[in-house]
């Protein structure tokens, strides 16, 4: 299984993971863009009810997918289906940010896998919901980057603005610029224009 690193592209959003434990004090990690300072003034922890069994309690998914996608779709947000289902070993295309029909194909599995009908290929809540659920117990699937700024490029497409990440190559990353941050552009011509070129492209 190759190692799955979810942009968080268009849905990007600061995380709380809490991470509880009976009798011994409680401890807290917070995940957030790199270059964003945590204080105390931005962040809120509401007290603890220690009156229930921890070991009762669950921490509810991260939301990676909420966006709903079928046969035509493209964009970052479809690259990242991409990359979850290759990781699931139901996909073995590249992330090209399209989806066609072996894009299809691989929902088809994976609503399968998880018991959703009907099996049409489309990507929708209960499919979100399921591969959410999945994540949650993976967290090093995701990458943490710099911004989560979404342009339309000329297509129509919702293409992630170049970013840096700290954590691996962004899902659906076609290239990588000399100031070290990764563009999404489906196109070309003019990717890294403002990012001082083009280091190194990772799509053909």
């Amino acid at each position: 299984m190759k190692n799955f690193k979810i942009c968080t592209a268009s849905i990007l959003a600061v995380s709380f993971l809490l991470v509880l434990g009976a009798g011994c004090g409680h401890q807290t990690s917070i995940v957030t863009p790199f270059n964003q300072k945590v204080t105390p003034e931005t962040v809120q922890i509401n007290p603890v009810d220690t009156s229930a069994d921890s070991s009762s309690r669950t921490e509810p998914a991260p939301t990676v997918f909420r966006t709903t996608l079928s046969l035509g779709s493209s964009g970052t947000v479809v690259a990242d289906v991409q990359q979850f289902l290759a990781d699931e070993g139901l996909y073995s295309g590249s992330d090209s940010q399209i989806f066609d029909q072996a894009t299809a194909n691989a929902v088809s599995a994976f609503q399968r896998q998880e018991n959703i009908k009907p099996d049409d290929g489309v990507w929708g809540k209960a499919e979100q919901n399921a591969a959410n659920a999945i994540i949650v117990n993976h967290p090093d699937w995701l990458t943490t980057i710099s911004n989560d700024t979404v342009y339309s490029n000329i297509n129509g497409s919702p293409v992630h603005s170049p970013t840096k990440s700290t954590s691996g190559i962004p899902a659906g990353a076609t290239a990588r610029c000399r100031d070290n941050t990764y563009s999404f552009s489906m196109h070309r011509s003019g990717t890294c224009s403002h990012h001082d070129g083009v280091a190194e492209w990772l799509t053909r």
